[in-house]
C-alpha cells in the first residue's frame, strides 16, 4: 500500500520540454511525461500520478523560458502562432504542399505533435492532385537492382578468368580471349512523383533515397532522428536549399559501387516532424517554408471539432456517435494521456460499440493507453 509522505515544505515538479515531450521530474527523478503539458500538469496536481505521490510532490513549475540551444517555451510558442487559429494553419498546409507539387517552392516544414493529421493532409492534398506514389513501381526499381549486381558478378568473375588466362607465359599463336565488358550502371531513377519515407535509418541510406528520387518529391515523417547525425542534416540541406543549383555530395570516402559522388537535387522536399518549430535544427529550418502545428489542448479540441463535421473521418459511424465521443474527450480533455486524433477514433467506436457503460470503458482507456 502507498504512503504519501508528510512533509512541510513545498516540493513542486520542474516541467521542461524534451524531444518532443513534456517531462516533470523532482530532484532528477522522472515522475511523468507526454505529448501534452496539461496532461502531466493535471495529473501530478490531482495526485493522480504514483511517483509524484510517493515523494509528495503535487505541484509543477515550468521552467520560463527553455533557453538550451536557443529553445523557447511552449508559452513563446503560443505567442508566435496566436494570430492564426488551428484550422486557419490547416489551411496554410494545404496552399503550401500544393506549392510544393506545383515546384513554386523546393522544400516545406511541418512541425507539431503526431497524432492529429500532419501526414493525413499531406496525402489528402498530394492524392488529389492525382500524383503518383513511387511505392506503386518500387518492384520495377528492385528488379533493375538485382539484374545489375548479378552482371556485376558474372563480369567480376569472367575478369578472375581472363586475367588467369592472359597471365599465363608461353602463349605464343594461342591468341588473344576476349576481353570481357564491364556492365553500365542501370539508371536508378524511381518511377512516378512523390515517395514517402518513414523512418530514418543511416546517411548513406539518405543519399541512396534522394538519388533515386532526385526528380520527385521526397516526404520524410517521423524523422527527426535525422538531426542527430551531421552527415544526414547535411545531405538535407543540400536538397532543400533555395538555390535554383541544389547538388547534394559525398565527401568521405565513397561506400557505393553504382552511385555517383555528386548528383543534382531537382525534387522538392517535404519533412514532417513531430517537434516543435523551435526544436528542429536551425539550418532545416532557414531553408524551408514552414508551419507549425503545435496545438494546446483547446486548439487540439477546435481541431478535431472540425475533422468530426468531415465525411472523411470515420465515414462507416453515425455522425451522432462521432459528436458524442467528441464531447466526451472535450469533458475529459485534462485527464487523456495522449489526446491525438488514435483517442478520438478510440472513443467514438466504443460509443457506436453500444455498451451501456461506454463512457466509463472509454475513460479507462483514455487514462492508460
Amino acid at each position: 500500500m502507498m504512503t504519501e509522505v508528510k512533509t512541510t515544505e513545498r516540493r513542486i515538479a520542474k516541467l521542461t520540454f524534451e524531444e518532443g515531450k513534456y517531462v516533470a521530474r523532482f530532484n532528477g527523478r522522472l515522475l511523468a511525461k507526454s505529448f501534452s503539458k496539461e496532461y502531466v500538469v493535471e495529473k501530478i496536481r490531482n495526485k493522480d500520478c504514483a511517483r509524484a505521490t510517493e515523494l509528495g510532490v503535487y505541484d509543477v513549475e515550468e521552467e520560463s523560458h527553455m533557453t538550451t540551444e536557443g529553445i523557447v517555451t511552449d508559452e513563446r510558442l503560443e505567442e508566435d502562432t496566436i494570430e492564426f487559429d488551428i484550422n486557419t494553419r490547416f489551411e496554410f498546409l494545404e496552399s503550401l504542399v500544393r506549392m510544393i507539387v506545383q515546384k513554386n517552392i523546393p522544400s516545406l516544414l511541418i512541425t507539431g505533435e503526431g497524432g492529429l493529421g500532419k501526414t493525413f493532409t499531406v496525402k489528402k492534398v498530394i492524392t488529389e492532385m492525382g500524383l503518383d506514389d513511387t511505392a506503386n513501381h518500387s518492384d520495377e526499381l528492385q528488379k533493375a537492382k538485382s539484374e545489375y549486381e548479378t552482371a556485376v558478378a558474372a563480369y567480376e568473375e569472367a575478369m578472375k578468368q581472363y586475367i588467369k588466362i592472359t597471365s599465363k607465359p608461353n602463349r605464343t599463336g594461342l591468341g588473344e580471349p576476349t576481353k570481357p565488358v564491364e556492365p553500365k550502371a542501370p539508371n536508378l531513377t524511381n518511377k512516378g512523383d512523390f515517395i514517402f519515407v518513414k523512418g530514418y535509418s543511416t546517411a548513406k541510406a539518405l543519399y541512396r533515397i534522394l538519388y533515386e528520387n532526385r526528380d520527385k518529391i521526397c516526404i520524410f515523417d517521423d524523422c527527426d532522428s535525422i538531426q542527430k547525425d551531421a552527415n544526414a542534416v547535411n545531405l538535407i540541406k543540400a536538397a532543400a536549399d533555395s538555390y535554383d543549383d541544389r547538388w547534394v555530395s559525398w565527401y568521405s570516402e565513397n561506400p557505393f559501387s553504382d552511385l555517383p559522388r555528386s548528383f543534382k537535387f531537382e525534387g522538392q522536399i517535404i519533412f514532417i516532424s513531430n517537434l516543435s518549430y523551435h526544436h528542429v535544427d536551425q539550418a532545416i529550418r532557414s531553408r524551408s517554408m514552414c508551419v507549425d502545428l503545435s496545438m494546446t489542448v483547446d486548439q487540439k479540441i477546435e481541431r478535431m471539432a472540425k475533422i468530426v463535421e468531415g465525411n472523411e473521418f470515420m465515414p462507416g459511424l453515425p455522425i451522432e456517435h462521432k459528436r458524442d465521443a467528441l464531447d466526451f474527450l472535450k469533458e475529459k480533455r485534462f485527464v487523456v494521456r495522449d489526446l491525438t486524433l488514435r483517442s478520438l477514433i478510440s472513443v467514438a467506436k466504443i460509443r457506436t460499440g453500444g455498451a451501456d457503460n461506454w463512457k466509463s470503458l472509454a475513460e479507462y482507456i483514455i487514462r492508460t493507453n
